[in-house]
Order: structure tokens, then C-alpha cells, then sequence
């Protein structure tokens, strides 16, 4: 994308992503897991379950529409990763 410094044109881009949100969160179904207590952070990683005790679990079980994972720092959430599941 070029680079826009209008503030009209970002409005516009931030409308259309508002959109986009109100669609995920309308009439669809979120499964929501978290990463607590710092360990996402001091690792650089997070863990999105797909198997447990050798049977599927997590992600590829899961009957929602989206999976959305909350990052947090002490008890706040800092950062949401949100993405559909086919």
C-alpha cells in the first residue's frame, strides 16, 4: 500500500476494519483461551492446543467460528490474536 498521510484516508481504512470486527463478533461463535502469568512473554511463544493425552483437543476440536487468544501481563490483557477456523 503506498503511504497516505490523510487523516480522512486512515478514517476511512479504520471504518472498514470496524466493519470487518462487527462481523466476527456478530452472530458467530468465539472460543477464547489465554496466555497468564508472563510465560508467553519470557519464552517469546504461545501454545495453541491441537492434541492432549494423545487424543485431539484444542483447535482441532473446537465447534466456533473463531479462535481468539488472549496475551496477557499480569492479569491484563496486552494483545488478542483472532483468526478463523475452517
Amino acid at each position: 500500500m503506498e503511504y497516505n498521510n490523510d487523516f480522512k484516508y486512515d478514517l476511512l481504512l479504520g471504518q472498514i476494519r470496524e466493519k470487518q470486527i462487527a462481523k466476527i463478533l456478530k452472530n458467530k461463535s468465539i472460543e477464547i483461551k489465554s496466555e497468564e502469568n508472563n510465560g508467553w512473554l519470557k519464552s517469546g511463544n504461545i501454545a495453541i492446543e491441537i492434541n492432549s493425552r494423545g487424543k485431539p483437543s484444542g483447535l482441532s476440536t473446537t465447534q466456533a467460528d473463531y479462535w481468539w487468544h488472549c496475551l496477557q501481563i499480569n492479569d491484563e490483557d496486552v494483545a488478542h490474536v483472532v483468526f478463523p477456523v475452517d
